[in-house]
């Protein structure tokens, strides 16, 4: 008899130690679906904030263009010079 005494709380233990393995697991999968859907949720807010920012932004540069179209064109000209001198320099240093 100890030896199926023995052998039926192994098995006992096996059963109570899969059991609270399958809880834990379902306890993590829980907290990290929480987790998860809090950042969804964060990162749905941060793109809403950004789009209406970049809908006024175009907003406002469209509304400079109309006002003021030569002090725009500047603007671009001298973005446009500077990119193409970063660039070149970069490029320059390659060799």
């Amino acid at each position: 008899m100890d030896a199926e005494q023995a052998a039926g709380a192994a098995g006992n233990r096996g059963e109570n130690a899969r059991d609270a393995f399958s809880n834990r697991v379902a306890e993590v999968r829980d907290q990290i679906k929480v987790k998860t859907d809090r950042a969804v949720e964060t990162g749905r807010e941060l793109y809403g904030r950004a789009a209406g920012r970049a809908q006024g932004l175009a907003g406002n540069v469209d509304t400079m263009i109309d006002d003021q179209p030569y002090v725009a064109l500047a603007v671009a000209a001298v973005a446009g010079l500077a990119v193409g001198l970063i660039l070149g320099l970069s490029l320059n240093g390659r060799d």
